[in-house]
């Protein structure tokens, strides 16, 4: 059986311009938490899931331009940026929307969102993955929060907002909500804010965690994995330890690369491996990633029996993304001087997000999965492609090389992790 670890996290750092402390506020009173669950029309929960899923691949085609193995949960990022998102306006909101893959649904992406979130929820006790997802806001003592911003946060994210005192105790305020993603993680991610990130000028963090256990329906059987190696490239190899599965499943081949499905048990969640025909052959997959490709090799999948040969390994990715965001085309979020979130406060002083951090650990071995996924935003002040390719009956798929892995809900199609193993 494969045993798969996953933790990401996301700092998004928003300050205002002004350094001086703000005037004392009375604190807003506490939010109920939402009765109803919230839905979403069939319509916008897919216009949410194809938006998301081509900012997954973008976001993920910048973190893979750097070297070595790269690990991401492209949702947990979404939904952290979704709750800022709730409090940007004008041009800000604009190119958070453009990037996100929010303009189709304007407001209605927060409604989307909460839809989403409840159908990714798994059913341990039905033998389904367990996908656990929590959201908070993290506001700075005496800070005028608009009661509409918080309303909205509550209801479509159940984020309620915690006071801190980023003024009196910046390093205390880290602890806490560091301490907070740990739990919600169960334990994979302990330090999802560095220290020196948060400031005395911070005023918001908004953190996302995400936990993931599901064990798979075809386990793999530890007594066939044995010795061998792996193909860093064509003449560099590194000792591992593969693991050795026959079964009969679904795949695809062609376009360079093999594609296997691995189910987990319940069925509803899968991790779809990519792996390159050629050894050094994962960059020229990874420049060619779209949506339209995922969809065309998901698409693709003809049933078969298939044999694979998978290491057992351990990656942790850790990035700013602040920069690739900005290429990606909101660089006004990150302008202290031209960022619109005056649809959070109504102080004068400027907000705009300062840092934007993630991480992600992944552990494969023969138990199952399970993944680990935070976001925090700190705020301070100043379908299928048409046709059918022939199916092979029989494939061998031995993952020596570098390859690309999604972990992907297949009841909404929605892409919850990606990553490359560049080197077990």
């Amino acid at each position: 059986m494969t045993r798969l670890l996953l933790g990401t996290a996301l700092l998004l750092s928003l300050w205002a311009v002004a350094g001086c402390e703000p005037p004392p506020v009375a604190a807003p009173e506490p939010l109920p938490l939402a009765v109803q669950p919230v839905t979403a029309p069939p319509a916008d929960a897919k216009a949410l899931v194809e938006g998301g899923n081509a900012f997954a691949i973008e976001l993920y085609k910048k973190l893979a331009a750097e070297k070595g193995n790269v690990v991401c949960s492209p949702y947990s990022v979404s939904a952290a940026l979704a709750m800022t998102y709730a409090g940007a306006r004008g041009d800000t909101a604009t190119e958070m929307a453009k990037v996100l893959g929010f303009t189709a649904l304007g407001d209605r992406v927060h409604p989307a969102q909460a839809d989403l979130a409840r159908r990714l929820k798994g059913e341990p006790a039905k033998g389904q993955p367990e996908f656990h997802v929590a959201n908070a806001l993290w506001g700075q003592r005496g800070f005028a929060f608009r009661p509409e911003f918080l309303t909205l946060t509550q209801a479509s994210y159940g984020a309620g907002l915690r006071e801190v005192d980023y003024i009196a105790d910046t390093e205390g305020s880290r602890r806490t909500i560091n301490g907070w993603v740990g739990d919600q993680t169960k334990g994979k991610i302990l330090e999802l804010i560095p220290a020196g990130v948060l400031q005395r000028d911070t005023r918001l963090v908004l953190t996302n965690a995400i936990y993931f256990k599901g064990a798979w329906l075809d386990e793999f059987d530890a007594a066939r994995t044995s010795d061998d190696r792996f193909f860093v490239t064509a003449t560099e190899t590194v000792p591992a330890r593969l693991m050795r599965l026959s079964i009969s499943g679904t795949f695809f081949e062609g376009d360079g690369v093999q594609v296997l499905r691995l189910p987990y048990r319940g069925d509803a969640k899968s991790m779809l491996l990519v792996v390159p025909q050629a050894v050094e052959g994962s960059a020229a997959v990874e420049g060619k990633l779209t949506v339209a490709q995922v969809q065309k090799w998901r698409g693709g999948l003809g049933e078969g029996d298939a044999h694979l040969e998978l290491p057992k390994f351990q990656a942790t990715g850790r990035s700013r993304l602040g920069d690739a965001l900005k290429a990606m085309g909101m660089p006004l979020a990150f302008d202290k001087g031209e960022a619109d979130f005056s649809g959070m406060t109504d102080d004068p002083r400027r907000l705009f997000i300062d840092a934007v951090v993630h991480e992600a650990v992944i552990e494969v071995d023969e138990q199952g999965t399970a993944a680990a996924a935070a976001t925090a935003v700190a705020v301070p002040v100043a379908g299928s492609a048409p046709g059918t390719p022939p199916i092979r009956r029989q494939i061998t798929v031995r993952a020596d090389r570098p390859f690309l892995y999604l972990i992907v809900d297949d009841s909404t199609q929605a892409i919850l992790f990606v990553g490359r193993l560049a080197k077990p």
